[in-house]
Formats: structure tokens, sequence, C-alpha cells
């Protein structure tokens, strides 16, 4: 009994000292790392599960359209051999690409490696047929990975016309990927988190938590704090 109480009030400090941690970050804080333009170590993924490694190159991304962030399609790829390819999103499973030096050392929420960035095949969140390499940047019972971004024009300050990009989330759970948007936070909610009770008893006291702004502290609760099944 004495060691269960213990457990508990360790567990309680972590949690209080995790959302306090949070709340001094920004809320848009989950990190993105734009793929290496220039040939980079890693890995890509074949259809059948193998990994390949090799030099990877994602020159491409500076051509995508200046109307969306993070869409990319292509890479460039050559094995250690000589080899020399070019692999897009409908061709192979993913890739992995080792992060830049001054990319290693970030804060923010993600429970991905600090020295890699994973990409994942996806269907692109608009266009029909079309798929696009996503970065993952949460794993566990729920994953998370950035989808494609449509930029527009802030309507803040008209006078700025700041331009801003609307957050889009591939979000996978329970064997179903959905793409999760401001817009249709609410109508999701429920079935990304209602399954788990601490989730449910830790909203009850922080309603204020379930925004869009909070979806990633969640998603870290969900994944690395709470016992959730």
């Amino acid at each position: 009994m004495k060691n269960s109480i213990v457990t508990f009030a360790l567990r309680a400090l972590i949690l209080v000292g995790f959302m306090a941690t949070a709340q001094a970050q920004k809320t848009d804080n989950l990190q993105l790392t734009q793929p290496v333009s220039f040939p980079t170590s890693g890995y890509i993924l074949t259809e059948n599960g193998d990994q390949v490694q090799g030099k990877i190159s994602a020159e491409k991304l500076m051509a995508a359209s200046s109307s969306e962030v993070g869409a990319l399609n292509e890479i460039s790829f050559s094995t250690y051999s000589g080899e020399k390819m070019v692999y897009n999103a409908t061709t192979i499973k993913g890739f992995s690409q080792k992060r830049a030096f001054p990319l290693r050392n970030f804060e923010g929420f993600t429970s991905i490696d600090h020295n890699f960035a994973y990409f994942q095949s996806m269907p692109h969140p608009t266009i029909k047929g079309q798929m696009v390499f996503a970065e993952q940047v949460m794993q566990g019972k729920i994953e998370v990975f950035i989808a494609p971004r449509n930029k527009r024009v802030s309507e803040d300050d008209a006078s700025l016309q700041a331009e801003v990009a609307d957050r889009r989330y591939y979000v996978s759970h329970a064997g179903t990927t959905i793409v999760l948007m401001e817009s249709n936070y609410k109508e999701h909610f429920n079935t990304l988190f209602s399954d788990c009770d601490e989730m449910i008893t830790f909203l009850q006291r922080h309603p204020q938590m379930t925004n869009f702004e909070s979806f990633h502290i969640l998603v870290e609760l969900y994944n690395h704090h709470f016992s959730c099944e």
C-alpha cells in the first residue's frame, strides 16, 4: 500500500512538472524538420518493408508549390555502391534522413529520435490520388505526422499581411488514420481520447485543455504519462 502511494505521488509530481513546462512553451511547438535538400545519410523503406541504406536528398522540396508547406513527394537516393535513382511517395513506404547538426538539439513535443527524421508516405489531404511524404513527430498508441499545410494571409493584422499556415496533421489511432485540423477537431476528439479513463478525469479537471492548441500535449499525456489501454 505504501509503495502504491509513493508511486502515485511520484506520477503526480512528474505530471505537474510536465504541465508547467507545456504551458510555458509555445502552443504550436510540434517540432517540424524540413527534409535536407543536399545528400544526407539515411535509408529508404521499400514496399516490401526492407531498409536500404544510402544518401538521400530532397532538392524537389525547394520547388514545391508556394501555396503549401511541407508538400514533398519525391526524393533522390544513392546507395553507397554508387547506384542513383529517384523515388516518389507512391513507390516507397517512406524514408529516414539524418538531421543536420543545428536541428538535433531542439525543444518541443516530439517522441521521435533527435538524430534522425522519419517520413512516411501518406495520401495528400486534399488532392485525390496524390501521395506525399509526411514527417512523423509523435509516436506511441497515437501517432502524429505533419500534413501539407495551406498558406493564407492572417486576418489578425491586415496592415502587416502576415502569411501563416493552417495546421493539419495525419493522426493514426486504433488502426485508423485521419487528417486532423482545427475545423474537425471537436468531431474527432472523443474518438482519440475517450478510451482512456485517466484522460477523461484529467480533462474534467482541466477543461481548457480541450482546445486545438493543446492537442500535442494531450497526445504526449496519452502516449507516455497515462495508463491508456
